[in-house]
Parts: C-alpha cells; structure tokens; sequence
C-alpha cells in the first residue's frame, strides 16, 4: 500500500532483458537499511518486489505483462523514476490511498507553466477515463494528483514547484508516456452495479 507521496527520484543504472520480462536495477539517495529483499517498492507507481541490493541500489524483476501495460519498457540507462516505500502501521496518509497496480498508461499531451505552477494534460486510454472524476484523485507515474479539468480522454493535474522538482516530472516533455492508477472505489461500484442490474 503507498500514498503517492515520492520519497526519491532514483536512477536506472542496469536493464537486463529476459525472456520473460526484465531486471531492472535502481540508484537511491536512500539508507540500504530500506532496502528490505522481499519487500515492495513503487518504482513510477508500480509495486515491485525487492530480490537484491547492495549499498544504494536495489534490483527488481519485472515480468512480460507490467512490461506490456507500463511505461517500464521505455526506460533507459540513467533515466529518473519516482520511488516510494509501502507504507507502515501509524504513518501518516498525506496522498491517497495507491496499490502500485497499474492501470494503464496515458501521454502527456500539453505542459503549461504559469507563475508557479505546472498545468499537465494527459492522454488517458479511453476504457481508464471513465474511472476518473473532476477534484477526484489520480496517481501518474505513482504521484498523488488531484484531476483539475476533464475533456474528452484529456485529464488535467495542476502541479505545485515542489511536486515538479521532487518527481521525474522535472524531466517530463509533452510525448511522453506515463503510468496511470485510478482510484478503486469507482471500479468497486461499477462491479456492484452491474452484477445487480443485469
């Protein structure tokens, strides 16, 4: 379980393609102590399981099917993703709630900055949009956003300096392809109502 609150950026420094996926090592401006084999980080808002680390990398596995509907298949050596650690008992829930389960992806379409703030919108599949509500929250590439505007299949999220100089949003351009979470409870609903009615 994570918030959407980005702990590090971290730093790809080894991809090693396998039949069937891949093993992806990750740089972090974080204490080894963190780096629990077996245990869950959100690497661009996708939970991935620990299966090494040394000093301040850790390496990660990530199978054909998160290739296939993440933005993982594009990174390359050196490029920058958000990192998160789950959550503990008694920590504070400062985004919300996120699963680290992807549910596609989206394309950032338009970067506006105005004063000091970012205005991004993004390109969501068609069977996502749905899902999302105006004010309701969204997780891009594992960042907690509030959706400001939705037209069509564009969402909006305005971004704050600090969000855009803490995340890999510092290194986004309009083009690029971004993981999308949306919140669960609407799915939830659709289910019940459709067993219910039909």
């Amino acid at each position: 379980m994570f918030t959407g609150i980005i702990e590090n950026l971290g730093i790809v420094k080894d991809i090693r393609r396998k039949l069937n996926g891949m093993s992806l090592s990750v740089e972090v401006k974080q204490s080894s102590n963190a780096f629990k084999i077996g245990g869950s980080v959100a690497v661009n808002g996708i939970c991935l399981t620990i299966t090494n680390s040394l000093d301040d990398t850790f390496t990660v596995d990530v199978v054909t099917d998160t290739l296939n509907r993440t933005n993982l298949s594009l990174l390359r050596k050196n490029d920058s993703v958000n990192i998160e650690f789950p959550l503990k008992v008694g920590d504070r829930l400062e985004g919300h709630i996120l699963e680290g389960h992807t549910d596609g992806t989206g394309k950032i379409i338009s970067i506006i900055k105005r004063g000091t703030q970012t205005t991004i919108k993004v390109r969501i599949l068609h069977e996502l949009i749905k899902y999302i509500i105006k004010n309701g929250s969204i997780g891009i590439d594992g960042v907690s956003l509030t959706v400001k505007d939705i037209r069509g299949s564009i969402a909006s999220v305005t971004l704050i300096p600090f969000t855009v100089e803490n995340t890999n949003f510092i290194f986004r351009n309009v083009g690029d392809v971004v993981n999308i979470e949306v919140d669960r409870i609407g799915k939830y609903i659709e289910k019940y109502i459709k067993k219910k009615f039909l």
